[in-house]
């Protein structure tokens, strides 16, 4: 592993180098188009957060001032840093036989991009993202996820590593920026399927079944190239391929990893932004519609096959928005064959300003991929998310869990979130 990433950290190193000699402008906070774990782009997406806080006082002024030092050491490099980190804790009151019922982990990392050029007419980035996660207490490994029968992550800020560069990728603007072109080592869910309610694990719902649809089996860190042209003020497309043989890579890898041309995820998205009244004023809303084909690596060979989803995002009132994903595919290549999940996300509930909460409720009839048995699953989460100073955000997060199919039964998650951003 140390191999590896020492040779991952000497491309950042390499890449942080050429853009110091060939650009001394930061570019506008608008062209940051790639979406990361922690970063600042899915603040300003979502508009959510308040930049106030519950306290006035600041725990971690010493760590926001190295933040500090370091994004200005580096800004008249045109190079962005956004450092942030996590500490969660999940406990199940229930588990499969013989799997650890608790895991209390530290997230940390950092992401950002360095500018190659940058004129009116589009730019050139090298996308970073270094990330890892330590256990306190607890082993990293296995995931909770495993004890409980999920094919995907409880827990959606976690990774699998240590350390590891998950994301290094070129990004380029062209066409006065209404195109973006992007290729490297890259995480699928950063740019499809996302949705302003439920998408970041950060600051909304924590398990990456109310992220994404279980029935999307988008790819991990690997390599891959997509396209992001915007056709009109409020229609956008997206399109993509990646390799697949990776994707239950923990990120510690280069992302070519078993390429080939049986190895492919491709996909295609188009999304609406629409405005319907709603209480006599006009609501902001999203709508996805999306259509993916899947080849992989199976135990009786390769496999593929298609599959699609709807996905939705619409204000309802001025802190309030809905959400909802259906979708399907075929079973020798996706989690589910169907998946169907909805919730409601609430900014200053009940008039309470510094806090935001959700709840989501998920059916899905899994596959045998990812689990030993098919059947029908049942999820639920609700978190309450308190902005206890500028940058630093605490809260609860209680999932529910029943799959009698697999054996489980009804199991109880209960966890807290504390995150640091800056």
């Amino acid at each position: 592993m140390g191999r590896i990433v020492s040779r991952q950290l000497l491309l950042v190193l390499l890449f942080m180098v050429v853009p110091a000699m060939a650009q001394e402008s930061e570019p506008d906070v608008h062209r940051w188009y790639h979406r990361q774990k922690g970063g600042k782009d899915a603040v300003i997406a979502r508009m959510r957060i308040e930049a106030n806080s519950l306290l006035d006082i600041e725990p971690m002024a010493v760590t926001n001032g190295l933040a500090m030092a370091i994004r200005d050491a580096l800004k008249p490099a045109a190079i962005t840093f956004e450092p942030s980190a996590s500490w969660t804790w999940q406990h199940a009151n229930k588990v499969l036989p013989g799997r650890p019922d608790s895991r209390a982990v530290l997230w940390y990392g950092a992401n950002g991009f360095a500018t190659i050029w940058n004129t009116h007419e589009g730019l050139g980035q090298i996308v970073y993202m270094v990330q890892g996660n330590v256990g306190l207490g607890t082993p990293l490994n296995p995931p909770l996820s495993k004890s409980v029968g999920d094919p995907i992550a409880l827990n959606n800020i976690l990774i699998g590593s240590e350390l590891t560069i998950s994301s290094l990728y070129w990004q380029q603007a062209v066409a006065n920026d209404k195109v973006r072109l992007r290729v490297g080592k890259m995480q699928f869910s950063s740019f499809f399927d996302i949705n302003t309610v439920a998408y970041d694990s950060f600051s909304d719902f924590m398990s990456q079944n109310f992220n994404q649809s279980v029935a999307d089996p988008l790819p991990n860190y690997s390599f891959g190239a997509n396209i992001e042209l915007d056709i009109d003020t409020d229609i956008m497309f997206r399109a993509g391929v990646a390799n697949t043989a990776n994707t239950a890579s923990t990120g510690n890898s280069t992302g070519f990893e078993g390429l080939s041309p049986e190895h492919l995820f491709a996909i295609a998205e188009l999304d609406l932004t629409a405005y319907p009244t709603i209480g006599g004023k006009d609501r902001v809303g999203h709508y996805r519609f999306i259509v993916w084909h899947n080849g992989i690596a199976s135990d009786t060979g390769n496999a593929s096959g298609w599959g699609g989803l709807f996905n939705f995002d619409q204000e309802i009132t001025e802190n309030m928005s809905i959400f909802a994903r259906i979708g399907g595919g075929d079973s020798a290549v996706t989690p589910a064959t169907f998946s169907v999940s909805g919730g409601v996300g609430i900014d200053r509930p009940f008039g309470l300003k510094y806090h935001n909460t959700g709840i989501a409720i998920e059916y899905s009839a899994m596959s045998r991929l990812g689990r030993p048995v098919k059947g029908n699953r049942y999820m639920a989460e609700w978190y309450w998310r308190t902005h206890l100073t500028h940058s630093l955000h605490i809260g609860p997060v209680v999932q529910y869990i029943m799959d009698d199919d697999l054996g489980l039964g009804d199991s109880l998650i209960v966890g807290v979130r504390a995150t640091w951003t800056h």
